[in-house]
This record gives structure tokens, C-alpha cells and sequence, in this order.
């Protein structure tokens, strides 16, 4: 059986109107429609235990100038919890009533949160793309981590010149933030040769590795039985005459190669 049946040739509406009087702005609720199920004993949204204990709420909020719509979850137990909130800039949270961007989803315990997509292409379905619609050279997107609401690390692919149609070159840094600080520094970077770069931003080799700090090795290779070998180009280097291969201490030649 239907309660309530709205029928007509034309567009059908229901429409709740709140603050009349418009008495305040400061989001305070207006209009709201509630959904309850489950007639068990508990709790309800009204202070009582008549009606159900289970249920769900959409709502706007009134702001000066702007409304937001919220659709909150009754539980007996702990009232009303917030899963999707459209606020008055536009901003959509789930799982949050106050989002601080464009898309904010947030966990409230200690499992997975964040977005699953799925999809049954044959082949490769991107599942997300980032672009960046303002053109140009070192212009792109990228993706930041944070911690506590504080910066540790990034990764941004840029385009090397204004991409156009069968010429977009590009190059992608990855970026973590250095201990005592909090701005992200680069430490690799692809190139749009697909030249790996560990210290320079501008690797001229398959690998580059650049090493500002002589006191230590560039790359160490070492075994689970304490051997290893330390390459350094402070160390072992080609002067271009000969091949000189030095000790730890990085001064006593073992062996030179012409």
C-alpha cells in the first residue's frame, strides 16, 4: 500500500520549506526527511523509543546565501552518524560532515578506507586520471601523502613542453619530505627519454645516480653474508685516461686501469 502517491502529467514535486521566518544562517537544520526501520527496542531520533531504532536522514542546512544536503545514518546506540555531505561550497565528504576539498572520504576505523573501482575492460582500465587543463610547460598533476595532516611525500608527472595532439612529452619526480622538515624534496625523477635520475633532476644515462655527499657510497650492493661492494665516483672513477679504483678511505689507489 502507498502512503503518500504524487501523480501528474508534468514534473511531480514535494517540497519542505524550513526557517520561513529566516531566523537564522549559521547551519542550523531547515528541512529534513527521516527513513526508520526496525521497531526493536532502542533509542529513536526523538528522544523516546516509539519509533524505529535504525534509519537514515536527508537534510539541508542553512548558511548565508548557500544550503548544504546531508545524509546521516540513525543508530540507537550512537545517534546520528554522517555518511555523504554535499556543504555549501560544493564540497562532498563521505564518512565526513565538514570536507575540505572537492572530494574528502574519510575512516572512522581501522580497516581499508578509500575508493574501489572496478571494471571489466579487456585489457588496462585506468581507474584514475589526472589533468591538469592549464597547458604548458612543467604544468601537470600529481598525487601528495600526508601524515597527521602533514606533507611526507609525492609523487607529479609535468609535461616537458605544451602537449598537443601525438607530442606530449613528459617526466615524472617522486618527492618525500627530509627529517626535521616538512617540504618535499625530489629524490628520482623520469625523464621523457626514460633516463632514471637519483640526486640530479637531469640524468643523462639510462641511470643516473649524483652524489653531493662524498663520505658516503652512491650505490651499495650487499649480501645477507656482510659482503658487499660500495660504488662510489669518489672512490672509483675513469679521469678520462684510466679506470682508478681506491680503498674505503677513499684515497689509497688499489688498482688503475689505463
Amino acid at each position: 500500500d502507498l502512503s503518500i502517491h504524487v501523480r501528474r502529467t508534468g514534473t511531480a514535486s514535494l517540497v519542505l520549506e524550513g526557517d520561513t521566518d529566516n531566523s537564522g544562517d549559521t547551519g542550523q537544520r531547515d528541512a529534513e526527511i527521516i527513513f526508520l526501520s526496525d521497531g526493536s527496542a532502542g533509542n529513536d531520533p526523538f528522544g523516546g523509543t516509539a519509533y524505529g531504532a535504525h534509519g537514515y536522514r536527508i537534510s539541508t542546512q542553512n548558511y548565508p546565501g548557500k544550503t548544504s544536503l546531508g545524509f546521516d545514518e540513525w543508530h540507537s546506540q550512537d545517534g546520528w552518524l554522517s555518511r555523504l555531505q554535499i556543504d555549501e561550497d560544493g564540497n562532498v565528504g563521505i564518512g565526513t560532515s565538514s570536507p575540505s576539498s572537492e572530494l574528502e572520504v574519510a575512516g572512522s576505523s581501522d580497516v581499508d578506507t578509500g575508493i574501489l573501482v572496478t571494471n571489466s575492460r579487456n585489457g588496462v582500465g585506468m581507474a584514475l586520471r589526472l589533468d591538469n587543463t592549464s597547458n604548458g610547460a612543467n604544468k601537470g598533476s600529481g598525487i601528495k601523502w600526508q601524515s597527521g595532516g602533514f606533507n611526507i611525500g609525492s609523487i607529479i608527472t609535468r609535461a616537458d613542453t605544451t602537449a598537443v595532439s601525438g607530442d606530449s612529452p613528459g617526466y615524472m619526480t617522486f618527492h618525500t619530505s627530509n627529517d626535521g622538515a616538512e617540504d618535499l624534496a625530489e629524490r628520482m625523477r623520469i625523464d621523457s627519454s626514460g633516463n632514471v635520475g637519483i640526486g640530479t633532476s637531469s640524468p643523462n644515462n639510462l641511470l643516473h645516480v649524483y652524489q653531493s655527499n662524498s663520505a658516503l657510497p652512491s650505490v651499495n650492493l650487499s649480501h645477507v653474508n656482510g659482503n658487499k661492494i660500495n660504488v662510489s665516483a669518489s672512490y672509483n672513477y675513469y679521469d678520462a685516461y684510466n679506470h682508478i679504483f681506491r680503498g674505503l678511505d677513499g684515497t689509497d689507489t688499489h688498482m688503475t686501469i689505463e
